[in-house]
């Protein structure tokens, strides 16, 4: 192009060095200041693609049972009916599956409001594996997971308060 012709005979004269060793083409130009070539990107093939809006990845999970899993370890199923901008969700027929040693239990929620900022994971759930529950674990009753739940909790609890009290052997050290 005569834009390019002009740029090499430029670079040539302002330089005053010897003509660069390979001609300006139609992807290349030359650096006015220095000479150097420098070579142009082509266009990317294809029409251009504009990034989806914000939040569109929910759109194919609409209607579609999912297992959220929320900051506070919380893990809560249920079918995602609507969501917003902000990640945040309604949630139908929602239980939260409570799992404790080698056995679990679903807690029904009914309807369920997630605010996003609480999200961590999310992902669709197969509805037979979702009834059957984790392989090797045992199902047991809302009742009987709380109960099983709050017994963890104490023991937790107990031991915590067992290694705060020998907690003046480190000291020793």
């Amino acid at each position: 192009s005569l834009f390019a012709m002009a740029m090499e005979s430029r670079a040539y004269n302002n330089a005053a060095q010897s003509p660069p060793p390979f001609p300006a083409t139609a992807n290349t130009d030359i650096a006015p200041d220095t000479g150097v070539m420098l070579e142009r990107m082509p266009p990317p093939p294809g029409p251009p693609v504009d990034p989806p809006p914000p939040g569109s990845a929910l759109v194919d999970e609409v209607d579609k049972r999912i297992l959220v899993v929320l900051r506070d370890g919380r893990k809560i199923l249920g079918i995602l009916r609507s969501f917003d901008q902000f990640s945040n969700m309604v949630l139908v027929d929602a239980c939260e599956r409570v799992i404790v040693g080698d056995t679990f239990g679903d807690v029904p929620l009914g309807s369920y409001i997630v605010r996003g900022e609480n999200l961590v994971l999310l992902g669709a759930v197969d509805e037979a594996e979702s009834e059957a529950g984790p392989p090797g674990l045992r199902r047991l009753s809302a009742d009987e997971i709380r109960v099983a739940e709050m017994a963890e909790k104490q023991s937790n609890s107990l031991k915590r308060t067992m290694l705060a009290r020998f907690d003046f052997l480190d000291d020793l050290s």
